[in-house]
Order: C-alpha cells, then sequence, then structure tokens
C-alpha cells in the first residue's frame, strides 16, 4: 500500500516536473522576418514621407535583437539606411506591447538638384529611431503596429565644377537634419 502511494505520489511530481520542462523549451531562441511600410509625418513646409524596411534578427524570451535595411523618400532627399534594432516586450501573452529602438548611418542623395555647375558628395548621417508598438501573432504570421521619432542627420558637400585660373574651386558643405513622427505597419514571421 505505502509503496502504490508513493509511486502515484512520484507520478504526479515527474509529470508536473515535466510540464515545467516544456514551458522552458518556448523559450528557445526564435528567427524573425518582418517588413516595415509607413508614413514619416513632418511639420508643415518639412514635407512628409514615405519609408519601406526589413529587419530580420533573433528573439529570445522578451528580446529581440535585429539588423535592417530601408528605403526612404523625403521631399528632397532619398536615404537607405543600414541599422541594428533592439526591442524588448513590455507585456505577455501572444499579443504584446514592445518598445524598439533602431540606430545605424544612412547613405543620402538628392535627386531634385541641378547637375550642371556643381559637383556633389552626398554622405548622409546617422539615423536614430524609438519606437512603440503593438505585435499581434497568429501562429508564424506576425503583425505590426508601430509609432515612433525618426532623426535623421544628412551631410552634403559640394565644389564648383568649373573656376577661374588661378583660383581654387569653392567648396560649400551642407548638414540637414530631418525628424518626423513614423506611423508604420508590419508584416513578418516569426
Amino acid at each position: 500500500m505505502k509503496s502504490r502511494v508513493f509511486l502515484v505520489i512520484s507520478i504526479f511530481f515527474v509529470s508536473f516536473c515535466a510540464v515545467g520542462q516544456a514551458d522552458s523549451l518556448d523559450s528557445k531562441p526564435s528567427y524573425f522576418l518582418s517588413i516595415y511600410s509607413g508614413g514619416l509625418l513632418g511639420k508643415k513646409g518639412k514635407g512628409s514621407a514615405m519609408t519601406v524596411s526589413l529587419i530580420q534578427g533573433v528573439r529570445h524570451k522578451r528580446f529581440a535583437f535585429g539588423a535592417g535595411i530601408g528605403y526612404d523618400a523625403y521631399t528632397e532627399w532619398r536615404t537607405f539606411p543600414i541599422f541594428g534594432s533592439v526591442a524588448f516586450d513590455l507585456s505577455k501573452g501572444r499579443n504584446r506591447w514592445f518598445i524598439q529602438f533602431n540606430a545605424g548611418y544612412s547613405k543620402a542623395w538628392n535627386p531634385t538638384r541641378p547637375e550642371a555647375a556643381l559637383r556633389y558628395d552626398d554622405k548622409g548621417g546617422s539615423i536614430f529611431h524609438p519606437l512603440l508598438g503593438y505585435r499581434i501573432q497568429n501562429g508564424n504570421m506576425v503583425l505590426y503596429l508601430t509609432a515612433g521619432y525618426r532623426f535623421q542627420r544628412l551631410t552634403s558637400e559640394w565644389t564648383e565644377r568649373f573656376w577661374g585660373w588661378g583660383n581654387s574651386p569653392n567648396k560649400f558643405t551642407e548638414r540637414r537634419d530631418i525628424e518626423r513622427l513614423s506611423v508604420q505597419i508590419g508584416f513578418g514571421l516569426r
């Protein structure tokens, strides 16, 4: 009789521990891929812009680390950002609130300027993009809704193509900071 009670209690505790181990298997790192598209909304006179980006990386427990590339089309400028991304889930469950921070470098060019008398060297600059988002998951498919602040610094230099005898060409430098409110929707795989 005592051995049967011991056997039943042992099986109960072993099965209880097995459930705890099954939960720990869910915390293994997983790969993710997400594609975002949206608008960059600016103050009146500076204009709004369109943005598209792709981020891929690894999610472990409540953290996500990734790398991304994108394309931004401002009124006068086009940029090609390459950035790192760090995210943290603020809530638990299938659908989660999260915060994310993207930072990196962006190559820039201005397709609207005349090319006749000047030589341009567009250097681009740093990009910072903190955001708040909501992730809706159904199986391996994920829908992202995000809003944040985008800061983009652009640097451009230009020199005169033609100058007189004995004179050196004039060189000009322009530095522009572009700030926008970002609103995006994204789709991805877990």
